[in-house]
């Protein structure tokens, strides 16, 4: 019986361990200049997610299955929704472009 529960337990982890997935990329701007600390999460849960890095790659291990959406933002660009259906489709070059926020005029005074 102790066989039989080592070897269940055996076959659940190792079943979660090979179904993970990892995404992983490049993120820059319209002139091709890596992106660093972007946002990178998935669209159902943002508590999973990472940034990218100093060279604009980034990497997220997931365990979801298939169709995947994932989010990419950043401070100053436009916010990116990127969806994978497959696992040929793991690795991405993402471009963000710059958005631009106008706001209302604003007056100091002195006296």
């Amino acid at each position: 019986m102790r066989l039989v529960l080592i070897l269940f337990f055996k076959v659940c982890v190792l079943s979660n361990v090979f179904s993970q997935k990892i995404i992983s990329g490049v993120v820059s701007d319209d002139f091709g200049e890596k992106l660093v600390g972007i946002n990178i999460f998935l669209t159902d849960d943002s508590s999973l997610g990472t940034t990218s890095g100093v060279d604009g790659e980034f990497s997220l291990i997931v365990s979801q299955d298939f169709p995947i959406s994932i989010t990419l933002s950043g401070v100053g660009f436009e916010k990116k929704i990127l969806s994978i259906s497959s696992e040929n489709e793991l690795f991405f070059e993402v471009k963000l472009s710059e958005s631009v926020l106008f706001g209302d005029e604003v007056v100091v005074r002195s006296e």
